[in-house]
């Protein structure tokens, strides 16, 4: 009852498809929520601090100090590339007003994050994974795929983002 409260009905039905297509290895469901982040909601860099690019020989002291990161090599990368601090100091020097975020629509805490900085939610997008099909219902024109993907899959978010500025 308490997962219902906090995600909502759809959202603790979308994590028990999700679990239990997990577990069945040949499907999958992903249902995202499509979230803008405001430039002027996210924390300024504290003085002393810089923001750069890490390579993953920096990491490798970090084990023996008793500060291990419990995440896979590739994982640390995709999030070492861009802290939010760094993130609003890259998009206000672009002119950028605001990034747009996918998150599992049952990742509470993700969610949670961003609402604190001032997201908000633009729209939802599930996709279904069986085998090598994958569809998604919500995408123009609809995502249908047969056999193995080659490609990275794109998802077109112009219309949700038209009326950011």
């Amino acid at each position: 009852m308490h997962t219902i409260q906090m995600l909502g009905l759809i959202g603790a039905a979308s994590h028990v498809g999700a679990r239990a297509a997990r577990g069945m290895g040949a499907l999958a469901w992903h249902r995202y929520a499509i979230l803008a982040q405001p430039r002027a909601g996210l924390p300024t860099m504290p003085r002393g601090y810089a923001v750069r690019a890490l390579v993953a020989g920096d990491l490798a002291g970090l084990e023996q100090a008793g500060q291990a990161i419990d995440a896979p090599a590739a994982v640390q990368a995709e999030r070492f590339a861009a802290l939010w601090a760094g993130v609003g100091q890259w998009m206000e020097a672009r002119g950028l007003s605001h990034s747009l975020s996918r998150v599992a629509d049952y990742n509470l805490p993700a969610l949670t994050a961003h609402r604190r900085m001032g997201a908000q939610v633009l729209g939802h997008r599930s996709f279904l994974r069986i085998g090598g099909w994958q569809w998604s219902g919500e995408t123009e024109p609809r995502l249908v795929r047969l056999g193995p993907a080659r490609a990275t899959a794109e998802l077109d978010l112009g219309a949700l983002a038209a009326g950011l500025g």
